[in-house]
């Protein structure tokens, strides 16, 4: 989850996994920049009611600790994301992903510095894993890069490339 934020992405994730596989360890890596927000992530909020609006009740009473008006993710989620400080444009980045999620981020930046991030994306998904943007967001040399657009938001990679990739 590249671009996290305050960890709401992530745990979401980690959740719709749990409901759909108990039992299976499932491993999240969550990334931003702000040092702050990341901070308030990794202790598992706290979150206000709004901040967590649209989860249904019943995660709410599964996954959630509420003491007064906060919300704080429980353990059992929070020990399956992990959440590291990286910066998009120059940090290297991991490999070996089945889904990356990078939603409403590349909005802020050039076209080029979107290019450079798609290709670090590409180069860090295992073979046909996806990359899920936001809907605002689009790819325009996707096949270029090595993706497959699958769905308006979802990318996956292939295994051949059409085009040229700008070096990571």
């Amino acid at each position: 989850s590249a671009g996290c934020s305050d960890g709401q992405e992530p745990y979401s994730f980690a959740m719709i996994l749990d409901e759909l596989s108990p039992g299976t360890k499932h491993r999240i890596l969550a990334t931003d920049l702000d040092r702050e927000s990341l901070s308030k992530a990794a202790a598992g909020g706290p979150y206000l009611a709004q901040d967590i609006r649209n989860v249904p009740s019943s995660l709410i009473a599964k996954y959630f600790t509420l003491a007064g008006d906060h919300y704080t993710v429980n353990e059992k989620i929070r020990e399956r994301v992990t959440f590291s400080h990286q910066d998009l444009t120059r940090d290297t980045f991991p490999i070996g992903f089945d889904l990356i999620s990078c939603r409403n981020v590349t909005i802020y930046f050039s076209n080029e510095a979107k290019a450079i991030m798609n290709a670090k994306f590409y180069n860090s998904l295992k073979e046909s894993g996806v990359l899920f943007i936001g809907a605002t967001e689009t790819m325009l040399n996707a096949n270029d890069i090595g993706f497959q657009r699958l769905l308006s938001c979802f990318y996956k990679k292939i295994s051949t490339r059409t085009g040229t990739v700008p070096a990571p």
